[in-house]
This record gives structure tokens, sequence and C-alpha cells, in this order.
């Protein structure tokens, strides 16, 4: 373990502090980003406890820039937590 509380190179997330105390994470996606990417921010969402993940329609990879306002709604709204 490389010190770090989330180690991704172990086959696996492994989180040294899953549960309380761990913080909120907001994993965004486009509904139309690549399936290697889909797949990667899926698998971030799944396995960090207390992740939320939001999936943009009609986004792709660069959100902020594509579908700005959708993108700052779902932090806005993420931030109220």
């Amino acid at each position: 373990m490389s010190g770090s509380p989330v180690d991704m190179n172990a086959g696996g997330l492994y989180c040294e502090t899953a549960g309380a105390g761990f913080p909120l994470v907001l994993v965004v996606r486009g509904d139309s980003d690549s399936p290697a990417y889909t797949a990667m921010t899926d698998r971030i969402a799944a396995e960090i406890p207390r992740a939320q993940k939001v999936v943009i329609p009609g986004g792709t990879h660069v959100l902020n820039l594509e579908k700005p306002a959708e993108f700052n709604r779902a932090v806005q709204e993420f931030l109220k937590k």
C-alpha cells in the first residue's frame, strides 16, 4: 500500500477508511462518453463508499464545457449535502 487511502493499482479499489468518515465523492459523466470512460466512472462510483454518480444526458468527456448548466447544477446540488 502506498500510504494513500485509495489504491487503484491493486486490482480493485481499496479504501482504508471505508464507511463512516469517508468523504462524499461526486462522479460525473456524460451518457455519450466512450465505453472505457463509462466503465471506469461506473466502477469508481460503485467502489468508493459514499460516492454519488450523476450521468448527464448528451454529454461526453468535457461536461463543464459541453453542458455547463447541467454540470454546474450537479455540482451545486452535491455541495448542498
